[in-house]
């Protein structure tokens, strides 16, 4: 009898503590959430005409080699079981403390091995200058936007802060470009009031037909390589000033697991559609970022896909 009541004792405990777990697994809550504030409507529809693109000093532009943390691939998949809102809260700004301490080194050694694919670039990287990079870029893209290296206060005209960088994908078959744009509310200089835009761009992969991929990128000193950065970086500014002043299309409600090309791989991300060529999808993806990828197939099911000639005008080079 004794046994049986033990029995049915911790039988009430297994059931109470499964209530439990599935009552909090209603308040889980995964880390992916916006990483942007965009800019507001007045102020976007301020770029049509002069504004100023703020870059600070001239530096060589920053690239990276990308790595692959197995470790932390799930991050951002975690969930956190909180009865309230403190306690979510409280239980994040626990584990990142306690992820912090513990990964911070690990991920600079990871990185620091990472890069060593970009040491036979060096010689050209070293030429890619921040300021010629983007004097160019806003000719071509945004010829109403001026280049200059420090906000001015006195300044009547918007001022946007961008910053970009390249990461190489380790097969080296890619670059990925990221631009932050950056604007403070005229009315506050508060950081907290700070918009913020991120841009995506991952560029078309180097064919399988060029078996040596250092030799590619750095045929003609560096032709192909400097060519896919003014490229990528073209395409960023041009999705930056579409979303900053509403001119991208409106993206569909249901969110996609969308499949795209990521040098010599596939990878995945989950988002909302904005434009869907035959050659390259525009993508939002849940953390509020602009991400354009060339497409898993893009040439196959081409009936079925935009034709790059009947992409909106006011996004149309996004598309390519």
């Amino acid at each position: 009898m004794h046994i049986h009541s033990r029995i049915r004792k911790a039988c009430f405990r297994w059931a109470a503590a499964l209530l439990i777990t599935t009552a909090l697994g209603a308040c889980t809550t995964p880390i992916v959430g916006p990483q942007v504030r965009p800019i507001s409507a007045d102020l976007g529809a301020r770029l049509n005409g002069p504004w100023s693109a703020v870059l600070g000093e001239d530096r060589p532009l920053k690239f990276m080699g990308e790595y692959r943390d197995n470790a932390s691939t799930h991050s951002y998949a975690m969930m956190y079981p909180a009865a309230d809102l403190a306690s979510f809260v409280a239980v994040i700004a626990t584990h990142a403390a306690i992820q912090g301490a513990q990964t911070d080194a690990r991920a600079a050694a990871l990185q620091d091995q990472a890069n060593s694919i970009l040491r036979p670039y060096q010689d050209i990287l070293g030429e890619l200058r921040v300021h010629d990079l983007f004097r160019e870029s806003l000719i071509a893209h945004a010829p109403q936007a001026r280049l200059v290296a420090a906000p001015d206060a006195t300044a009547a005209r918007p001022q946007i802060g961008l910053a970009a960088q390249v990461t190489m994908t380790q097969d080296q078959r890619a670059l990925v470009l990221d631009l932050v744009a950056t604007a403070n509310d005229r009315a506050t200089t508060d950081a907290q009031d700070a918009y913020i835009h991120k841009i995506r761009v991952v560029s078309d992969p180097v064919s399988s037909a060029h078996t040596d991929v250092q030799s590619y990128w750095r045929a003609d000193n560096g032709k192909a390589l400097r060519a896919s950065v003014k490229q990528i970086l073209g395409q960023a500014i041009d999705l930056f000033v579409a979303d900053a002043t509403a001119t991208l299309p409106h993206q569909d409600t249901v969110q996609m697991t969308a499949r795209y090309q990521l040098g010599g791989e596939l990878a995945t991300e989950r988002a909302n559609l904005l434009i869907d060529t035959c050659e390259r999808k525009t993508l939002r993806t849940l953390r509020g970022w602009v991400l354009s990828t060339p497409t898993a197939a893009p040439h196959q099911h081409q009936g079925a896909c935009m034709k790059d000639s009947e992409t909106p005008n006011a996004v149309a080079r996004t598309g390519r």
